[in-house]
């Protein structure tokens, strides 16, 4: 059975910790991806992504490898979530279903400056 996998990007902190904001999975259009998947069939997950305000790549693994991935899954990945499926899928040879890359953010670390255009 097809499944999809959908990662949300990077909050920032302040919204991440204000109560009236939604979780960073149910957050833009997030949720009404996961419902549309949902009316077709497709059963949907949206994790939620340990202190997303601050992507570690081991804790988002540890969170995205407990979903079943040996399925060929459908993956979505928003911003930093996008950013880090391309890094994940390049060091695991992995057949995937299809990848949807949403503005996808490859250095959540990166501090703008002066010279960044």
């Amino acid at each position: 059975m097809k499944t999809a996998i959908i990662l949300h990007g990077k909050p920032p902190k302040e919204e991440y910790l204000d109560p009236d904001s939604p979780s960073p999975s149910n957050a833009h259009w997030l949720r009404w991806l996961q419902r549309q998947l949902l009316l077709h069939g497709i059963p949907a997950q949206t994790p939620e992504l340990p202190e997303p305000f601050e992507p570690d790549y081991k804790k988002w693994s540890a969170v995205f490898e407990q979903f079943p991935l040996d399925a060929g899954p459908m993956l979505v990945g928003h911003s930093c979530g996008g950013g880090f499926l391309v890094r994940w899928l390049s060091e695991h040879a992995l057949e995937i279903g299809r990848v949807a890359l949403v503005a996808p953010w490859i250095d959540p670390n990166h501090k703008p400056g002066a010279g960044d255009v």
